[in-house]
């Protein structure tokens, strides 16, 4: 009997499965969903370079499409486009990586939404975390972990709350770890370093 897939191979089946009939010279709504849930998929199974690559084949046709004229889809997006080039390995671009990321930071705040601050807040922590500033990186995690906790976006609050302990170290460091871990696996979250990968990637503290 052959092995069960792991939870990514299952979602990668499912996804293509639910989108093999989709027309490829264009761009619609199914076309955002599956471009989104593949690179997350590529994102929790850490292929940073294929998440960044494959996401820039795509991103022109996004632009042209009239998707991102919804916010949210907008918000999300950027969001998805920081993570890619924050997880992409750095092969001497570093600096282009961070500015990609740090741009579609400030797109998110120009939306001027509660909700989205968070996210750039998020972003911005870790291109300074990467640029060795880890005092403000800490200040844009605890602002981050705020706005997602006001915001009632529980799992991005852990996630912000394990990137903040991996920063602060010691035992007030680990004991955020902790409870961050706690609440992704009493929310049957199978590996909360993954998905703090999937959601906060490209930090100084992550694991290889």
């Amino acid at each position: 009997m052959a092995p069960a897939p792991s939870p990514d191979g299952a979602a990668s089946i499912q996804v293509e499965a639910a989108t093999i009939h989709l027309p490829e010279n264009a761009f619609h709504l199914h076309h955002y969903y599956d471009l989104l849930t593949r690179r997350q998929i590529d994102l929790y199974q850490r292929d940073g370079a294929g998440a960044w690559e494959r996401l820039e084949e795509r991103w022109r046709g996004l632009e042209k499409s009239t998707l991102l004229r919804v916010q949210m889809i907008r918000i999300e997006m950027r969001f998805l486009r920081a993570r890619c080039a924050l997880a992409a390995p750095v092969n001497g671009n570093q600096e282009e990586l961070l500015h990609a990321a740090d741009v579609a930071a400030r797109s998110i705040e120009r939306e001027r939404m509660a909700w989205g601050d968070p996210h750039a807040r998020l972003i911005r922590a870790t291109v300074v975390a990467r640029r060795g500033d880890a005092e403000r990186a800490v200040t844009e995690l605890r602002a981050a972990l705020e706005g997602f906790e006001a915001a009632g976006m529980a799992l991005l609050a852990a996630v912000c709350r394990r990137r903040l302990g991996e920063l602060l170290g010691g035992e007030e460091g680990q004991g955020l770890v902790d409870a961050a871990n706690e609440w992704m696996v009493a929310q049957r979250i199978v590996s909360p370093e993954r998905m703090a990968d999937l959601y906060a990637p490209g930090f100084a503290t992550s694991s290889g």
